[in-house]
This record gives C-alpha cells, sequence and structure tokens, in this order.
C-alpha cells in the first residue's frame, strides 16, 4: 500500500505552503554484518545503507529539488551497535545526507542510547566533530581527492564500483573561518598536503580508534598542524 500511496499524495501537495517533506530513516544493520571485519565490514555496511536509502527516496516519491528533513534517523537500528563502526558509518551517512543536495536538517533520535556512566558512546562523539566542523557554516562543499582506496562490497549495484573510504566537507559562510570534516574508512593512514588549502588553518581534533568493535568513549585529541596532515586509520578528524 505504502508504495501506491505516496506517489498519490504527493503528486497533490501544494508546494507554495510546503517548507520540506519530513522521514524518519531507521536502516538495520546488515544481518551478515558479522561475516565482515576491518574496512571490508564498513564497506558491505555504507553499501547496504546506500541500497537501502535510495529505496527510501523511491518509495517516499520525494521529488529531486525538495528540501529534505529528518526529524529521526539511526544507521544501527534495532542492533544498537554502539561501537566505533557504529560511529563511523554515522559520519558516513550523514556524509551522504548532504551529498543529496537536499537534506537541510538531520536530528539522530537514539540519544537515550547514546551514553554510559562511562561517557559517550561512539556515534555521539563523531556527531560532535560534525558540529564542531559545520557550526555557523552556510555553506558546504564536498571535497574530492582523487586516487583514494574503495572500499569492499557486496552490493556494486548500490555503489557503483565501491565507496570510497575518504570522505571529506569544507565549511564555510560569512563570518566562519573555513573547516574541514575528515572521515578515514581504510585501515591505513592517509597523508593529505594541505599547504594549498585554506589559510589560518592550526589544529586537527582527531577522534580515532583501530578497534571497530571498541564501545569505549574516545575522546577527541587537538593536535598543531603544518602544511601536511595524517588521518589515522577509522577515523574522524576536524581540520581547522
Amino acid at each position: 500500500r505504502r508504495r501506491q500511496w505516496n506517489p498519490h499524495v504527493v503528486s497533490k501537495f501544494d508546494w507554495d505552503v510546503i517548507d520540506a517533506m519530513t522521514l524518519h530513516i531507521y536502516t538495520p544493520v546488515p544481518a551478515d554484518l558479522a561475516e565482515f571485519s576491518g574496512a571490508a565490514k564498513l564497506g558491505h555496511w555504507g553499501a547496504y545503507w546506500v541500497k537501502h536509502w535510495h529505496e527510501v527516496k523511491e518509495l517516499s516519491a520525494i521529488p529531486d529539488d525538495t528540501p529534505i528533513w529528518l526529524s529521526e534517523w539511526d544507521n544501527g537500528f534495532q542492533r544498537y551497535p554502539r561501537d566505533w563502526a557504529h560511529g563511523l558509518m554515522g559520519s558516513f551517512t550523514l556524509g551522504q545526507f548532504l551529498a543529496t543536495g537536499q537534506v537541510q536538517v538531520t536530528s539522530f533520535h537514539q540519544f537515550d542510547g547514546a551514553f554510559t556512566k562511562e561517557g559517550l558512546h561512539p556515534i555521539s562523539t563523531v556527531i560532535g566533530q560534525w558540529s564542531l566542523a559545520s557550526r555557523g557554516a552556510t555553506v558546504a562543499r564536498e571535497l574530492n581527492f582523487g586516487g583514494e582506496i574503495l572500499l569492499p562490497s557486496s552490493h556494486s549495484d548500490a555503489t557503483r564500483g565501491g565507496l570510497s573510504s575518504l570522505i571529506g566537507w569544507q565549511f564555510t559562510g560569512a563570518g566562519h573561518a573555513p573547516s574541514y570534516l575528515l572521515t578515514n574508512l581504510s585501515n591505513l593512514p592517509v597523508e593529505l598536503d594541505i599547504s594549498n588549502w585554506s589559510e589560518g588553518l592550526d589544529t586537527l581534533t582527531v577522534v580515532a580508534s583501530d578497534d571497530l568493535d571498541s564501545m569505549g568513549p574516545l575522546e577527541p585529541l587537538a593536535q598543531p598542524v603544518a602544511d601536511s596532515i595524517t588521518l589515522p586509520v577509522y577515523s574522524v578528524s576536524v581540520l581547522h
């Protein structure tokens, strides 16, 4: 019924009085995720998410030029993994949302399970990194690094050849000094020459762990930068 209901309703909307369409998107963890490890685990999970996201957009019948407000989302629904792999996939998910050019608002829903007595779960720390990079910005630009590592994928039909292990966004705007959100999903460190990037960049704030199963709190570590930076394996960093 949903496959027929949404297109009929959407076609009758009066877009002059509608600001945006809202969605709740909860992507389950792939049932066979335990069969994968390392970068292959992230590649399988990411490709599964992309396939599900395409299906949700199609079933929701959202026009390509319509703003989307995601009033609830989680990319680990029903199993709540709460580990570093879940956190990294949260960064991947936010990048995918932003890349649509349509998603204007996101609200991660499962904050009741996002912290313990010891501190924040990884997904919460990742969202904090995105907030650090984007707060006050009005413009976001996706970075194209070229030649980056592709994650192994068992859903090549959904990912068109593979998912990049390196995700980057630049945030700018009036009164907002340029900052960068950089995610390394691979099991290899990545060195970047930033000598020709924006001026005034002097700090790299990193959250990283080489243990994708880690559920403990991960503290962001700030370090000074020069003309190049190194992104650790499985990391989410803010250059600012």
